[in-house]
């Protein structure tokens, strides 16, 4: 059972491509604020809400999962860089779906 456990989380945790950014932490503490406002009071609208929010998140994590899976990225940078002196750096982006 234990071992069932710890390969689900390591499947839903390995190679996530994915950041929290500081607005997607915003969100998320409004969702706690609007689940504890649900609890304290039991109005139903504020049910609705937070399966909302939390239908956001999930679909914001799926559809950015998908977006970025076969995404190929290539830096190419010059042989030789020195300080104080401008560089071109070439930044290559492939989609592998086709």
């Amino acid at each position: 059972m234990l071992s069932r456990i710890r390969t689900i989380v390591r499947r839903f945790t390995y190679h996530r491509s994915t950041r929290l950014t500081s607005e997607g932490l915003q969100f998320l503490f409004f969702t706690m604020a609007v689940g504890i406002a649900a609890i304290n009071t039991g109005n139903n609208l504020f049910y609705l809400m937070l399966s909302m929010m939390l239908s956001i998140i999930l679909v914001s994590g799926i559809a950015s999962e998908y977006c970025l899976r076969r995404l190929e990225f290539h830096r190419h940078l010059p042989d030789l860089i020195f300080a104080n002196e401008l560089a071109t750096a070439t930044l290559v982006v492939k989609n592998c779906r086709s």
